[in-house]
């Protein structure tokens, strides 16, 4: 017998997919500015979600950044990346305009996931979904198709055929879009497999994919340390750059950014007051901040001892950065941290 979900967590899914989607039209999800597959090949965390898309498919995606290309309903509910994108053939195209793939932080939370949109889209009962077979012809409704997905759901929103099929073994939701009157056009799409998510093989241990995300300088500074699964941080380094303005940096990469988020907001608990600023050319503060215009993260400025420290989150990786400066030089510190020369990459 299945275990039923608690109410209050339906309860909570629902109302933040409701409120995500309640300013949009349709299901369109955020669309970010577009990104060149050469650019996704090279940066980690495009290739995260990259990495699930089909060759012929990758040049026509679209990726959010980072975050930034989620609503907050789908990122309480464990998305971390999102990529919107057509086919690539002309026949394709005509039959599917558009299709999203969002990545998962994990297995479960893509099933969550999918279970509150199907709820929302079709009326599908949250709790127990019928294990039937998908049917030939289009039916409105969720069954299990079988093969790599666990559930798919054929719905109809503003006259346009959908399907949203879930992928456990990737952790990837997949959202096609058709045509008005282009149901059939749009299952023989999904049946043909072009656009199905890729399983590959499992990403790199942590401590390889921190290290890749060291700033190349300062690789050769670096050693691996102990991480602390009690706070989610899977993986640690420690670098000794020994520059005038800075003399060592710390990152941590965390099993998720919710890990991330309360160890941070930890470490900010009476040391400062959370938003209270961030003050120039130095100053105890915490505050958000941002890179190339976009939200990128907090950053907490402390001093012990003397000693400037600077701490701050890559929302968009699920690293922390510590800096610690020279005694009494917080101010070279800051300047030091404003080019960016430390952020993970």
């Amino acid at each position: 017998m299945r275990r039923r979900r608690p109410v209050y967590r339906q309860a909570l899914a629902l109302c933040l997919v409701w409120l995500t989607l309640a300013g949009t039209s349709g299901r369109q999800w955020a669309r970010a500015a577009p990104r060149h597959a050469a650019t996704v090949a090279t940066t980690p965390w495009y290739s995260a979600i990259a990495r699930h898309i089909p060759r012929p498919v990758l040049p026509s995606c679209d990726f959010g950044r980072g975050l930034a290309g989620l609503g907050p309903a789908m990122l309480a509910l464990g998305a971390t990346l999102q990529a919107q994108c057509s086919p690539t053939s002309g026949a394709a195209r005509a039959a599917v305009p558009d299709m999203t793939y969002t990545l998962f932080d994990n297995s479960s939370d893509m099933v969550t996931a999918y279970q509150s949109l199907a709820y929302l889209d079709a009326g599908a009962l949250v709790q127990d979904f019928p294990s039937v077979p998908c049917r030939a012809g289009w039916k409105v409704g969720d069954c299990t198709w079988g093969g790599p997905y666990a559930h798919l759901l054929s719905y109809t929103d503003h006259g346009a055929p959908h399907l949203l099929a879930s992928y456990p073994a990737s952790a990837v939701l997949l959202d096609l879009t058709g045509r008005p009157r282009g149901e059939s056009a749009l299952l023989a799409y999904f049946r043909s497999g072009a656009g199905a998510p890729l399983n590959p093989s499992p990403l790199p241990p942590p401590a390889t994919r921190l290290r890749n995300m060291v700033p190349v300088a300062y690789r050769p500074t670096c050693s691996t340390v102990a991480g602390s699964p009690r706070k989610g941080i899977i993986a640690a380094v420690a670098c000794r750059v020994g520059l005038p303005s800075v003399a060592y940096l710390y990152y941590d990469l965390f099993s998720s950014g919710a890990a991330m988020d309360a160890t941070y907001r930890s470490t900010v608990d009476g040391r400062a007051g959370w938003g209270s600023g961030c003050p120039s050319p130095w100053g105890t503060g915490e505050c958000p901040y941002r890179t190339g215009g976009r939200p990128a993260g907090r950053s907490l400025q402390i001093t012990y001892k003397g000693y400037p420290w600077l701490i701050w989150t890559s929302d968009r990786l699920d690293v922390v950065v510590q800096a610690g400066g020279r005694l009494n030089g917080g101010a070279r510190l800051k300047r030091y941290w404003e080019t960016g020369a430390a952020n993970p990459v």
